[in-house]
């Protein structure tokens, strides 16, 4: 188990905490002398870091004498200790409930919670204990770990700093929870995520909604609709089902590899459905906890209906660096191939190879969960057909927020000027000119256990010089999703 491996790292620190404690005053009911020979003698075996002999000790305790609580909360200290968190939970409970509760209660039952991965339990328990006990390191530490599992990373990176401060030697097991806590802000395209409290390797994740399209129609991205057709509105039902697996080559690398299929079904025609699969190949290093690398391969194979629409080969390194604590920022570059199934003349040919760089950065203010991003990439789109060989400019600012702890809520705007290098062919002389508008609201809330719901709005203005190519469009909808 992770917490039992790096307990042990810090033995010393907890032995010396557990004869502390063993010194305060309690209100425990008067057990057998019997009983309280078991615990000392299990207790010897603790302080030497022999949990399993501790562990037997302490339970000959408890039978010797049921109403001992002493004996059996420090089942759960020395379950904890061997990172049986589902043994030591239940005993922690019982002993709760005995007269005269040990004054480290909530310090164990919150350890405990935290093993399970119960982070709201963990929080609520070990703050309790703090406020009690103020500034002891691996409380804090604790906390941290709690506030990391629940994604509340400016909270868990103010108290995982505070625990390496307070005790040197969780300087080590901080800086990891650190790296993988700069390696989320960092670069959050380039990395499946951190690795959890529990080890857990695999991500498993689907969504399922309705939604309504005002355009339709312009499903195509770009294959020129008749001109007599300014918009086709449409409901559809789209669901996704993705999943990934990451390997751990260190504690700074990490190789991982994902799957995810798309689809979206409309009503107004069965011409319109679509079918997209995107599959990753992903490659992760952490230099120090302020700088990161990720390599990302991709294939992106779309259909419509039941004829292939798109491939799309991608190629993506992305550097990120922590400036400071409330700033984070990141350099990239992205090589693409695009190969186009349906049939076009030679000038509408959108087979391509692309190139973007792009910087963006990511603002957090301090004590809080909001956050903004800043972004910019310019792109040189090299078409086998005229009227699609560009380049492009495109500013992002991005917003997002935590309400009443649970809520989320984002908001992006975009902005893109593409100026195409060719006289488009629908035209006698003039090279098209596109300004495309993009805002984008999303609020998630918790539902049952894993399952999420989840509202999204977004408003496309595409302002062109050429008619046929201008385009608006509003979608939005909601639905449920699920991660695990």
């Amino acid at each position: 188990m992770v917490f039992s491996f790096q307990m042990q790292k810090n033995k010393k620190v907890f032995f010396v905490f557990i004869a502390l404690l063993l010194l305060l005053p309690t209100t425990e009911a008067v057990s057998s002398d019997k009983s309280k020979s078991l615990v000392q003698k299990g207790y010897s075996f603790l302080t030497k870091g022999n949990f399993e002999s501790a562990l037997k000790q302490f339970e000959l305790a408890f039978k010797a004498d049921p109403n001992d609580g002493t004996a059996l909360f420090f089942q759960g200290v020395a379950l904890n200790r061997l990172g049986k968190f589902e043994l030591s939970a239940p005993k922690l409970d019982r002993a709760g409930l005995k007269k005269g509760v040990h004054p480290d209660w909530n310090f164990e039952r919150g350890w405990s919670y935290l093993g399970l991965g119960e982070w709201k339990k963990a929080v609520s328990l070990l703050e309790v204990f703090e406020k009690e006990h103020p500034g002891r390191g691996q409380t804090l530490e604790f906390i941290g770990r709690a506030y990391f599992g629940l994604k509340n990373y400016s909270k868990a990176e103010s108290y995982l700093k505070k625990a390496a401060k307070k005790d040197p030697n969780l300087k080590k097991t901080t800086e990891i929870y650190l790296s993988r806590i700069s390696g989320t802000r960092q670069a959050p395209s380039a990395t499946e995520g951190p690795k959890s409290e529990k080890g857990k390797n695999w991500k498993i994740y689907s969504n399922i909604g309705g939604n309504y399209n005002t355009n339709a129609i312009n499903l195509g991205n770009g294959v020129t609709r008749p001109a007599d057709i300014s918009r086709q509105e449409s409901p559809f039902a789209s669901g996704t089902l993705g999943g990934s697996y990451r390997f751990d080559l260190s504690d700074s690398s990490q190789f991982s590899l994902g799957n995810q299929i798309l689809a979206n079904l409309y009503e107004v025609s069965g011409r319109l459905h679509f079918l997209d699969n995107y599959s990753f190949l992903q490659f992760r290093h952490s230099f120090d906890p302020t700088k990161i690398l990720g390599i990302t391969f991709s294939n992106d194979f779309s259909i419509i209906q039941t004829a292939k629409f798109r491939d799309q080969i991608g190629i993506k390194p992305l550097f990120g660096w922590k400036l400071a604590d409330w700033l984070v920022s990141e350099i990239g570059y992205n090589f693409g191939w695009a190969d186009y199934f349906f049939p076009s003349n030679a000038n509408q040919n959108r087979d391509s190879y692309s190139h973007t760089v792009l910087m963006n950065n990511i603002f957090s203010v301090p004590e809080t969960k909001l956050r903004f991003r800043l972004g910019y990439f310019h792109l040189w789109n090299r078409a086998t057909g005229s009227d699609f060989d560009y380049g492009g400019n495109t500013l992002i600012f991005g917003v997002s927020h935590s309400f009443y702890e649970d809520v989320m809520g984002e908001l992006l705007f975009s902005q893109a000027w593409n100026r195409y290098s060719k006289i488009n062919s629908l035209t006698t002389g003039t090279k098209r000119s596109d300004d495309i508008s993009n805002v984008s609201v999303q609020f998630k809330v918790p539902f049952i256990g894993p399952i999420k719901g989840f509202l999204h709005a977004n408003y496309t203005r595409n302002k062109s010089n050429i008619a046929v190519f201008n385009y608006r469009a509003w979608q939005g909808g909601g639905g449920l999703s699920a991660e695990f």
